[in-house]
């Protein structure tokens, strides 16, 4: 089972975040993380949220999208509103898409929300989309 998941790129760490996460529900998976843009940074912040649940984010687990566009997967997973409709003018090849919509920590909704609280709040929502998604899609697809 392969899975892509895409976000924006930039500061953006969505899409290592969740890659992380559904790592460390099963490593059998094979998962790859990119955006529409490069990776400028993994921000500490970022990092500091993930090592609350002790995983380690950092900018090898982010693949450029030119490299990740060579291969198929099996799920394609786009994780932020503007890679909804950007992924179509990609070549990339995958069996099944599913679109989770998450916001940006960098522009919380809730405007008392402090940066750490933000990028909590952004781990708690991926992991829980994730882990429906792994128990209740990808758990029931190896089964058949």
């Amino acid at each position: 089972m392969t899975i892509l998941f895409i976000c924006r790129g930039g500061r953006s760490c969505k899409s290592i975040m969740a890659k992380e996460i559904l790592l460390a529900m099963d490593q059998q998976l094979a998962i790859t993380a990119t955006g529409l843009e490069p990776l400028i940074e993994v921000p500490p912040i970022a990092k500091q949220a993930m090592a609350e649940l002790k995983l380690n984010l950092h900018q090898d687990n982010f693949t450029r999208l030119d490299q990740a566009s060579q291969k198929s997967y099996t799920y394609l997973i786009t994780l932020s509103e503007n890679t909804r409709e950007a992924y179509r003018q990609l070549s990339l090849h995958y069996d099944h898409k599913l679109h989770l919509n998450f916001s940006n920590p960098e522009q919380p909704k809730h405007p008392f929300a402090s940066p750490i609280e933000a990028y909590r709040h952004l781990r708690d929502d991926i992991q829980s989309e994730l882990f429906y998604f792994y128990h209740h899609v990808l758990t029931k697809k190896a089964a058949q």
